[in-house]
């Protein structure tokens, strides 16, 4: 190109006055700044070829803050609502974040019915009362069952079913049974378990006892009232309470369980002297009368 037609193209974009020097130093600086964006266009790309397939920062990652617009080369920004252009409140498919809701998972069988709120298999309403039971072991399985049981029971959710409170461990002595309410032997009514030692340790023993006497409980037996003796002689009296108390001249007797008189005295049975012990010593000429029990006059 010559000066002539260099100069007239100056004049065509501007009507300040340029001299060529000038006009050639801004040619060259414009052709310096083509070069330059033009080699930072390319490492953009070549930045984006080598971070592609790379996970994406997670939400609040960016330094930037929220709602400011993306700047640089980074054209693909799409906001603080994540890679989907959700609203930032969401899950990862895009629906909305909640109490997490309950599939029905298992077949609750005939007699019952799935509850969402419950996340469980519960009993029809008809079956009031009852409980569902889900152990795989218990024989009763996917079935509704009543909690109620009988006495000295209680219901075992583990195997559905009722069961025992406590089990018999050892057999029970004569004129006893087990009892589930306290879970030991218990004496029949009218006798009483001895703890104490002795014979009769460890055994259910009457409480009957015989008229004038009363049980106790460290003995584990029959004791006499004060003023009696148990007869253990065979006769009349024998397995009784007798009095110890004897009218005058006369003792008590173990042997015979009974009042005997003194020596010279005998026992009146009938007449004015009953149940005393009479003197059998008579003034001379006469004799003792058993039967009157009295001294009656010799006929001699």
């Amino acid at each position: 190109m010559d000066g002539e037609r260099f100069d007239s193209l100056i004049k065509r974009f501007t009507v300040t006055r340029v001299t060529r020097l000038e006009a050639l130093r801004g040619l060259l600086g414009g052709a310096a700044v083509a070069v330059t964006g033009a080699a930072f266009a390319a490492e953009v790309v070549d930045a984006k070829s080598k971070h592609k397939g790379k996970k994406k920062k997670k939400k609040g990652s960016n330094n930037r803050q929220q709602g400011a617009a993306p700047s640089g080369p980074n054209d693909d920004y799409k906001g603080p609502s994540g890679p989907t252009g959700s609203t930032g409140d969401t899950g990862p498919h895009g629906t909305t974040t909640g109490a997490p809701t309950c599939d029905h998972y298992e077949d609750c069988g005939y007699d019952a019915y799935w509850d969402d709120k419950e996340c469980a298999c519960v009993c029809n309403k008809a079956d009031k009362g009852y409980e569902y039971c889900d152990n795989k072991d218990s024989y009763d399985y996917r079935t509704c069952i009543s909690p109620k049981c009988g006495d000295y029971q209680e219901y075992d959710p583990y195997s559905c079913s009722c069961q025992d409170l406590c089990q018999p461990e050892y057999e029970c002595p004569a004129y006893s049974e087990w009892s589930y309410e306290s879970c030991s032997c218990e004496c029949d009514k009218g006798y009483d378990f001895c703890e104490g030692k002795g014979e009769y340790a460890g055994t259910c023993v009457s409480t009957d006892c015989p008229a004038y006497s009363s049980y106790n409980d460290k003995s584990c037996s029959c004791e006499c009232d004060k003023g009696y003796d148990y007869c253990e002689a065979e006769g009349g009296y024998y397995g009784q309470c007798v009095s110890t108390e004897c009218p005058s001249y006369s003792s008590y007797s173990e042997n015979s369980c009974s009042c005997e008189c003194d020596n010279g005295y005998a026992y009146c049975a009938d007449g004015k002297y009953a149940d005393t012990c009479v003197s059998t010593e008579c003034p001379y000429g006469k004799y003792y009368d058993e039967y009157s029990c009295s001294c009656r006059k010799s006929d001699a």
